[in-house]
């Protein structure tokens, strides 16, 4: 089983620490809503491997954006940066499997491989998941797009679900 989980990071007394999306009470007590920048990482795991993860902190509102971007483009050679590293990440399917690599000045320096169909929809229910704790925290970023953004999600769950109820 594929498992997404987010993670927000927040700096305290020069120590860095996180808390996971799924707690919305600490969340909520350290979050500043204004900001418009938020630090975090997305974690995906199955099977013993680890894509993204804490190696891979940035702006997470922007990663999670650029997953549903990848997905909505997955027959196109998409590309998106992260906001404070020099690196990119890449969706595409091969052979029946969701790739995610990371570049670095177009060579890719780490990749992994989820089957397809549990990989999109893992990813999804975690954008979801996010993208609803965004919602209820209320976050400014967020305001004026969060509506078109869970449109994105709906399209993007029954495009994939149709597509995998033809194959």
């Amino acid at each position: 089983m594929i498992e997404v989980k987010s993670y927000f990071t927040f700096m305290h007394k020069k120590k860095k620490f996180m808390i996971s999306c799924a707690d919305i009470p600490s969340l909520a007590e350290h979050i500043n809503v204004t900001e418009p920048v938020f630090p975090g990482f997305v974690e995906i795991q199955d099977s013993g491997q680890t894509a993204f993860g804490s190696p891979y902190e940035d702006s997470i509102d922007h990663i999670w954006l650029g997953l549903l971007h990848g997905l909505e483009h997955l027959d196109e050679d998409v590309q998106t940066p992260f906001v404070y590293q020099p690196i990119d990440f890449c969706l595409k399917e091969v052979n029946q499997k969701l790739v995610i690599s990371v570049h670095h000045n177009q060579v890719v320096i780490k990749e992994w491989a989820f089957p397809f169909d549990q990989g999109v929809q893992a990813i999804l229910t975690g954008a979801e998941e996010f993208f609803a704790v965004v919602k209820r925290l209320n976050l400014h970023l967020f305001k004026d797009e969060i509506d078109t953004i869970e449109a994105r999600l709906t399209n993007l769950k029954a495009f994939h679900k149709k597509r995998s109820d033809s194959s």
